[in-house]
């Protein structure tokens, strides 16, 4: 269930919930983006951010965010779990729609 809830945080882009519109880390709009290392950093710390604000329980070790491909953005996600002490890992692919 946890992973379930990282992938809807990360996916969802900010102003997407109604009422509460710092939920987000909008990385749609990094597909279209020059990738860099800062653009990297920027997709790190939007993760990061978004997890600690909203998922408590899950304490986050490591963000890999890789751009393989033009508009395909692959991040991995290794963290946590408040009661449990075994690293988990949580890959999300993000592509352009056509």
């Amino acid at each position: 269930a946890i992973d379930q809830s990282l992938k809807n945080l990360i996916l969802t882009n900010f102003y997407e919930r109604g009422f509460n519109v710092e939920v987000g880390s909008n990385l749609q709009d990094s597909l279209f983006d020059n990738y860099d290392a800062l653009k990297q950093q920027t997709i790190k710390n939007n993760i990061i951010r978004v997890i600690k604000n909203f998922e408590p329980q899950v304490e986050v070790v490591d963000v890999i965010a890789n751009m393989e491909e033009p508009n395909e953005l692959t991040v991995e996600i290794y963290f946590t779990y408040s009661n449990d002490p075994e690293v988990r890992t949580v890959v999300i692919p993000i592509r352009r729609l056509r």
